[in-house]
This record gives structure tokens, C-alpha cells and sequence, in this order.
């Protein structure tokens, strides 16, 4: 699968398109906000087309004056996204979280950093930043 992966990062140009994509664009880790995966339709194979696309991810936050860490990585109903379809340019499915449920973190914590990937279901398709072969920094655009 790695062949396919890389080969699927040369050919995407997320300039155009990104991606990753946010609504509303402006929001804070203490708000509820989509999180879209934004696939070109030029992608033929490779991508996530056609099949499920679920949102995984991993959270650095405070606790008590202690950073901690938790990761989400199970490919199930808390992480299914919606499938919005063929916007035109590019397929696109989304899901509404509020990071600290999606992460399920005390309700004192203070969400430090986040990132994303997406993948289908056997983790067979991992979608990564093209640039930094990661996953996408979600950040936030407003205070917390």
C-alpha cells in the first residue's frame, strides 16, 4: 500500500484545493466545527473514493498543570464522516466534532494542539499533508 501512497501524494496538488477544510473557517478548540476531507476528483485510485472515510487524530492538552496526550484512532461510528458527495471539483465528506468529546477529555482540560488524518475503514488509505507527510494541524483561529 505505501507505493500507492506515495504515488497518491506526488499526484495531489492541495494548493488548488486543500485538503482540509473547516466550517466556519474561524473557530476555537471550545467550539463545535466541521472538519472536511476535500478529495480531487482526479484521483482515480488511491484515494478514498467510493468507500467510507472516517477522521482520526491526536490531541495535546493540559490537565492540572500536566500535558497529556490522547489519540483517537479506531475506524468506527464516533469517527465516520458524512459524505457530502461530488462538490464539483472534488469529493468531500465532513464531521461535526466538539474536540474535547471527540477526544473525550476531562472537562478541565485545556486543548494545547491537534491533528488530523483520514483513512478508510481497514486503514488500507491513509490520507496525510503532502507537505509534511503527517498529519494536518488543526489550528485554531480564534481565542479559546
Amino acid at each position: 500500500h505505501m507505493n500507492q501512497l506515495q504515488k497518491l501524494c506526488i499526484e495531489m496538488d492541495f494548493t488548488a484545493d486543500p485538503a482540509i477544510s473547516f466550517v466556519p473557517a474561524t473557530f476555537g478548540f471550545g467550539d463545535i466545527f466541521s472538519i472536511r476531507y476535500n478529495e480531487p476528483n482526479y484521483v482515480t485510485e488511491g484515494g478514498l473514493k467510493g468507500g467510507e472515510a472516517y477522521l482520526l487524530g491526536k490531541v495535546i492538552y493540559e490537565e492540572n498543570g500536566v500535558q497529556k496526550e490522547k489519540t483517537v484512532d479506531e475506524a468506527s461510528s464516533k469517527t465516520l464522516m458524512e459524505e457530502l458527495g461530488d462538490m464539483g471539483q472534488v469529493t468531500t465528506w465532513q464531521k461535526y466534532i466538539y474536540p474535547k468529546d471527540f477526544f473525550d477529555l476531562p472537562k478541565e482540560a485545556v486543548i494545547l494542539s491537534m491533528q488530523v488524518h483520514f483513512a478508510n475503514k481497514d486503514k488500507s488509505v491513509v490520507i496525510l499533508n503532502n507537505e509534511t507527510n503527517g498529519d494536518f494541524a488543526v489550528e485554531e483561529t480564534c481565542g479559546k
